[in-house]
């Protein structure tokens, strides 16, 4: 696993690691607005490599040298029992040129994936066999290294309550099955941030 990333956003977790402070402190410094973000639905807040760089140059803080490449391609996680939807879905994203996707069909390799991979975003099907999408969602929540990964909700579930059930669960976003590829990319776009949701806040 390769913890130490160039990434055009950082999550606290992972500006954490980069400065070897615990995430909390992290949090302390976006609170107090000493750090840009932006805010990405479920209220994940990620913060701008170019914000972060200059942070830490003036803090002394020394810069990782997985910097000196390029940019990593954002990970997408898709889980989702059924394969001919597998499919559709990798065919949507393979135009998307600045993603990395991986695909699981269960809840238990998903869980593997997502410990091993730490992807930027998860695709997941609610409604699958023997681990559901509410089992994984309690995981990820309960984990301090995965509770802010957004998720986005991919479910046939129809009812409000069931909706509002998944939302409940701890998801960034929803969409319900049928989908147009549009909304599809449009919903990763934004989690990603690629799509901004909200402009940056505080200083740099």
């Amino acid at each position: 696993m390769t913890l130490f990333r160039k990434k055009e956003f950082y999550s606290p977790r992972d500006i954490a690691l980069f400065c070897s402070v615990e995430p909390s402190v992290v949090e302390g410094w976006l609170d107090a607005k000493r750090l840009s973000f932006v805010v990405l639905p479920g209220f994940h807040r990620r913060v701008p490599h170019a914000v972060l760089e200059k942070f830490m140059v003036s803090q002394g803080f020394e810069k990782p040298a997985c910097w000196l490449g390029e940019f990593s391609k954002f990970r997408v996680l898709v889980v989702e029992d059924d394969q001919d939807l597998l499919e559709i879905m990798g065919d949507f994203l393979v135009d998307e040129l600045r993603l990395e996707v991986k695909r699981e069909t269960n809840g238990f390799s998903a869980g593997l994936q997502i410990a091993s991979w730490q992807p930027d975003l998860i695709l997941l099907d609610f409604v699958m066999p023997e681990v559901s999408g509410f089992e994984i969602m309690k995981k990820l929540k309960e984990n301090p290294e995965t509770c802010d990964i957004p998720v986005l909700a991919v479910t046939s579930l129809k009812g409000e309550d069931q909706r509002q059930a998944v939302l409940n669960a701890g998801v960034s976003d929803f969409i319900g099955k049928p989908f147009y590829s549009e909304e599809f990319l449009k919903k990763i776009r934004t989690l990603l941030g690629i799509v901004l949701a909200e402009p940056a806040k505080g200083s740099s």
